[in-house]
């Protein structure tokens, strides 16, 4: 998942891994659990979209807040593998699974490439090609602002691996990507006149002062770590745009009436949602993941719901009590 993109990381890993699943006589629905949360934690990335969305909305770059939510990240990796090895010891306790493939047997699925992506690899240039790709992260992890490493990236990668295609070439590729970024791009936009618009009339500060109302001074340096929390379940019908643009504004504001950044509230509001969008009713992702495994909504619904739930009440407990939220 480190392009950040829900449904190439479906793509990619279902048709390879689903085979198996299948050969060994295991459900499917805990293996669309550890699919989903694996990409909730990879998805924390800069260019993974809530951060970006949540940056945008607080006003600070999108490094300061990937750099600060890493040892989570880190965390939530680890702690998927413990998740799968409970969710193995369940399976295998109720006897879902077979011991061993018969001998002989075959579990791998055919991969078939395209002749475009033949023509796309380029396997001489592979070390070259990892150096830039280190070179862009190195330069994202020293705090240059993002938009550089991945323009001076961009600037290197096309003619070193696609001089001899030419412009024309080149910027073909540049158009078959550019489908993935300006979504983002148009929706970060739109969410700066939003927020212009709500901030500039005064109901951000409103919706704040109601609420910092309604809730004791004595618990409000936690309101954000409280919305982190519920905002797990409402991911079913809030999608990202709806958490970060919606909600997140008013956190961010009644949290600093109680001396809490708003960077923190964005994280918090970052890894709730994260951890809740495999079971998102607006996600196309989530549709398409169900359609690759050949599940129903109301069948992971009923069965995953709570571990989504405390998967991401860990997380964000977690990251409070390190100090990150």
């Amino acid at each position: 998942h480190l392009d950040g993109s829900g449904v190439t990381t479906l793509l990619v890993t279902v048709p390879a891994t689903l085979p198996i699943i299948k050969k060994l006589r295991m459900r499917v629905v805990p293996y669309n659990f550890i699919i989903t949360i694996s990409i909730a934690v990879m998805n924390l990335l800069p260019w993974g979209g809530p951060l970006g969305r949540a940056a945008a909305v607080v006003g600070c770059d999108v490094m300061e807040l990937y750099l600060r939510v890493l040892p989570v990240q880190i965390f939530g990796i680890v702690f998927i593998f413990f998740c799968a090895y409970l969710q193995a010891r369940y399976e295998n306790s109720h006897g879902y699974g077979a011991k061993v493939p018969a001998e002989g047997e075959d579990l791998s699925s055919a991969i078939t490439v395209s002749e475009e992506g033949k023509m796309l690899r380029k396997e001489n240039r592979y070390w070259l090609n990892v150096a830039i790709t280190a070179g862009v992260l190195g330069m994202l992890f020293a705090g240059i602002p993002s938009f550089v490493p991945f323009f001076v990236g961009t600037a290197i990668a096309l003619p070193v691996n696609y001089y001899a295609e030419g412009d024309k070439f080149q910027a073909k590729r540049i158009a078959a990507q550019a489908g993935k970024a300006l979504p983002m791009i148009v929706t970060i936009v739109g969410a700066g006149m939003l927020l212009g618009v709500m901030n500039g009339t005064g109901m951000i500060e409103q919706m704040a002062t109601v609420l910092a109302g309604l809730m004791p001074a004595s618990l409000g340096k936690y309101l954000h770590i409280f919305f982190g929390i519920i905002g797990i379940p409402l991911t079913i019908v809030f999608d990202a745009d709806s958490m970060n643009y919606g909600i997140l504004p008013v956190v961010a504001k009644v949290g600093e009436l109680y001396g809490v950044s708003s960077v923190r509230s964005a994280l918090a509001i970052a890894i709730a949602h994260n951890s809740g969008v495999g079971m998102c009713l607006t996600s196309g992702s989530v549709y398409f993941a169900l359609g690759l495994m050949g599940l129903e909504y109301t069948e992971v619904f009923k069965h995953n719901f709570w571990k989504y739930i405390c998967f991401g009440t860990v997380l964000i407990l977690f990251a409070a009590v390190i100090g990150v939220i």
